[in-house]
């Protein structure tokens, strides 16, 4: 499973579809959302393709 690793950097778009498939969950189903924020564009496509919300990503700003 997982992406090719020369798309190292979109391989959490993958993670997160065989994660929710596995849990029986839709991405509505999730209330918030922790993405690492290396690459901003990462965050904006991971967002894009799976459908979240970009209100409810990184809410904390990597604050406790």
């Amino acid at each position: 499973g997982g992406d090719d690793p020369i798309y190292m950097l979109t391989g959490v778009i993958p993670a997160t579809r065989k994660l929710l498939a596995r849990a029986r969950l839709s991405i509505g189903d999730i209330d918030y959302f922790e993405v690492n924020e290396a690459f901003a564009p990462v965050v904006m496509a991971w967002a894009v393709e799976v459908g979240a919300d970009l209100q409810r990503v990184n809410v904390r700003r990597g604050g406790e």
